[in-house]
């Protein structure tokens, strides 16, 4: 029984790796070709704008840049085509595809919210990104930007990833259990 267990856990971790290793050629194909979508960027800019404006904060918005007034000072938030979260919510989509042993509907079921999750946690980071530029100037924003929320949406991906593994599992043991598996 053990040593079947380990066939089908490697057969099932070679399944997940070549899959998504095969999952990022698009992704680098779109990255090769300079893929973008401006409408995409353009949301996420209203978007931010209108959460600063919601917090108080004067804003304008010229195509994707972000002008925020405070006081007598005025700063510039630019949401480049990387600052949308595009490669995260690709990643989420490509890692809950490439899990195995997860039917197709539970995927396709989850997919949409997963991107939903990162999406959301994407407008958080710049949102913070924003309100630290405005509040600790430049250098703060650069450090804050550039070390630690990068590793933060990488974080999220992994951590929404996670807990729908663990739901799954959950729910795929029960299964076996009320059909006399172990």
């Amino acid at each position: 029984m053990a040593s079947k267990l380990s066939k089908e856990n490697l057969k099932n971790f070679l399944i997940f790796v070549i899959s998504l290793n095969l999952l990022a050629i698009p992704l680098y194909i779109a990255i090769y070709f300079d893929f973008s979508i401006p409408a995409l960027q353009s949301l996420i800019s209203y978007l931010v704008s209108k959460i600063l404006e919601f917090y108080g904060y004067k804003c304008l918005l010229f195509n994707n840049l972000i002008q925020i007034f405070k006081n007598s000072n005025s700063f510039f938030v630019y949401i480049s085509w990387d600052s949308t979260g595009w490669k995260s919510m690709y990643f989420i989509f490509s890692l809950i595809l490439a899990t195995p042993s997860i039917s197709f509907k539970r995927k396709f079921e989850f997919i949409p919210i997963a991107i939903f999750i990162v999406f959301v946690g994407n407008l958080l980071r710049i949102f913070a990104c924003s309100l630290i530029l405005i509040n600790l100037g430049e250098n703060a924003f650069e450090t804050v930007h550039s070390l630690l929320w990068a590793q933060g949406m990488i974080i999220l991906v992994l951590t929404v990833w996670f807990l729908w593994l663990r739901v799954n599992s959950i729910k795929y043991r029960k299964m076996r259990r009320k059909h006399g598996r172990s």
